[in-house]
C-alpha cells in the first residue's frame, strides 16, 4: 500500500456514508487529540454550506443505547468518540463533506433523478459481462485518495493505531468484516449478535451498503450507469457462473484459475485473529487469495419452491427478531442466504471474509431482489418496521457502523426509491 498512518492513541474507526465509508484522510492525519472537529471543504465551503449542501454541527453522542457490555466497543456511539463536530448534509447530498449526491440523484445540484438497473448476469451479453467484471476489478486496484481503513493488532489495549489505504472495492470488504466483528468488553471479545446479521437489520444494513458501493464504483469508475448484476441460484443446481467467463473457474483447492483476472484478487482482511481489526499486510502481494469450493460439502443450493415458501410468510419479522423467529420472511430468507455461504465452501463460509470474493455480491443482489419483491408485494413502508428490540437493529437504529445516521427503517422501501430497478428480462 502507498501510506500508513501510525497514531499512538485511543482511535474509534468510523465508516461515513458513500464517499466517506471510512477515514476522511484530512480529518485524521497529524492528529494526536480525540476528540476532534471533521468538517471538510466542498469547493472551498465548510460542508458545502454555501451551496447548501450542509453545514457543521455538533455530532449527538448518543444514537442506539446498547447493552452495558457493548458501551466500551469501539464501534459504540460512532462516531461520537473520534468527531465531536461533523458535517450534517442537507436532503439529496452525502459524504464527510457533503459532496456526494444521495443514491437516486445526480447532477452539479444532485437535483436530477438517476436510475441504475441490475440486471440478471445470465442474461447479459459477452459484452456486458466483461465490461462488469472490468470495472469491478479496476475498483479493486484503484486506491482512494482521500479515505483510508484502519487495522490495528490490539483492540484492548487501544494503541498504537494503523491507517491503511485501500481501494474502492475494499472499502466495503473492510465495511463488511468489521461490522461482522465480535464485541469488546474491555476485557474480552464476545458474540452476541453483529450489525449486519441475525436479526431484523440483516436486509437493510446489506442494502444500504451495497448500494454506497455502487455509488463508489460508479465514482471510481466514471461510469455512472453501473450496477451489480444478480445471480439466480434458486433456478439452479450448481454454480453456472463458477467459470472464467463469470467469477472465475476453481482448481480441487479452490484456487481461481489463471486465466480469470480474479485470481489476481488478496484479502484486505485475512485470517480472523483475535482482539485484532483487520491485521493485515501492507503489501497486497502477502495477502490471502480467494478459495472456493462450490458443491464440495453436504450443502445445496436453494430451490424456487424455498423462496417462494418464505415470500408467502405473513410477516416480515418476528418476535424474538433472531434465528428462533417463526413465520418470518427475513428469517426464512436469510437462513436461504446462509445455505448459498455454505455451498461455496471457502472465504464464502467464513462471515468476516467473504466479501473479498466478487460472487458475494452477485448472491447478495440476489437476495435483496427477493427482499424487494417481498417489500412491494407486501406495500411495505418504513412505519411498517418491526419494533425490533436487538441491538443495533431496531427501527430507529442506525446502520452502523457508518459515519452518518441512516435508520433501518429507511430501507424498508421500493428500492426504486434508492434509484436502482430490478430488470429480470
Amino acid at each position: 500500500m502507498k501510506k500508513s498512518i501510525f497514531i499512538a492513541t485511543f482511535i474509534l474507526l468510523y465508516v461515513a456514508s458513500v464517499n466517506g465509508f471510512l477515514f476522511f484522510r484530512e480529518c485524521v492525519e497529524g492528529v494526536t487529540s480525540w476528540p476532534t472537529q471533521c468538517c471538510p471543504l466542498f469547493q472551498g465551503s465548510v460542508c458545502g454550506e454555501n451551496q447548501g449542501r450542509g453545514y457543521c454541527a455538533q455530532k449527538p453522542y448518543i444514537r442506539t443505547v446498547g447493552p452495558v457490555d457493548v458501551t466500551y466497543d469501539e464501534r459504540y456511539n460512532s462516531p461520537g468518540f473520534l468527531f465531536n463536530w461533523t458535517c450534517q448534509c442537507n436532503p439529496r447530498f452525502i459524504g464527510a463533506d457533503c459532496g456526494i449526491c444521495y443514491p437516486g440523484w445526480t447532477g452539479a445540484n444532485c437535483d436530477q433523478p438517476h436510475m441504475v438497473y441490475r440486471q440478471d448476469i445470465k442474461k447479459m451479453s459477452p459484452q456486458q459481462v466483461q465490461r462488469f467484471i472490468a470495472t469491478l476489478h479496476y475498483g479493486k486496484t484503484k486506491i482512494m485518495k482521500d479515505y483510508v481503513i484502519l487495522s490495528t493488532a490490539d483492540r484492548f489495549r487501544r494503541i498504537y493505531y494503523k491507517f491503511l489505504d485501500a481501494s474502492c472495492y475494499d472499502l466495503f470488504d473492510f465495511l463488511h468484516n468489521y461490522a461482522t466483528r465480535p464485541f469488546n468488553s474491555g476485557a474480552q471479545e464476545f458474540f452476541i449478535i453483529n450489525y449486519a446479521h441475525g436479526s431484523t437489520g440483516f436486509f437493510s444494513w446489506h442494502r444500504y451498503c451495497i448500494v454506497l458501493l455502487e455509488k463508489v464504483l460508479q465514482m471510481c469508475s466514471g461510469d455512472n450507469d453501473f450496477a451489480f448484476p444478480f445471480w439466480r441460484w434458486e433456478l439452479e443446481t450448481n454454480c453456472s457462473v463458477c467459470n472464467n467467463d463469470y467469477v472465475g473457474a476453481t482448481d480441487i483447492d479452490g484456487k481461481i484459475s489463471k486465466y480469470s483476472v480474479f485470481s489476481e484478487w488478496r484479502l484486505i482482511c485475512g485470517n480472523d485473529y483475535s482482539q485484532t481489526v483487520c491485521l493485515t499486510e501492507e503489501c497486497a502481494c502477502q495477502r490471502e487469495r480467494i478459495v472456493r469450493l462450490p458443491g464440495l460439502n453436504s450443502a445445496r443450493l436453494p430451490t424456487i419452491n424455498d423462496v417462494q415458501r418464505c415470500l408467502s410468510m405473513p410477516y416480515y419479522d418476528t418476535a424474538p427478531y433472531n434465528r428462533s423467529s417463526i413465520n418470518s420472511a427475513r428469517q426464512c430468507l436469510e437462513s436461504l442466504h446462509n445455505t448459498v455461504h455454505v455451498y461455496f465452501g471457502g472465504i464464502m463460509n467464513q462471515v468476516h471474509m467473504a466479501a473479498g470474493d466478487p460472487i458475494f455480491f452477485l448472491h447478495h443482489v440476489n437476495v435483496d431482489r427477493m427482499f424487494d419483491e417481498y417489500i412491494v408485494q407486501n406495500n411495505l413502508r418504513p412505519e411498517n418496521y418491526p419494533p425490533t428490540n436487538v441491538y443495533g437493529h431496531g427501527p430507529t437504529s442506525c446502520i452502523d457502523p457508518l459515519f452518518n445516521c441512516v435508520q433501518h427503517r429507511q430501507m424498508l422501501q421500493p428500492i426504486s426509491n434508492l434509484g436502482v430497478t430490478y430488470k429480470l428480462t
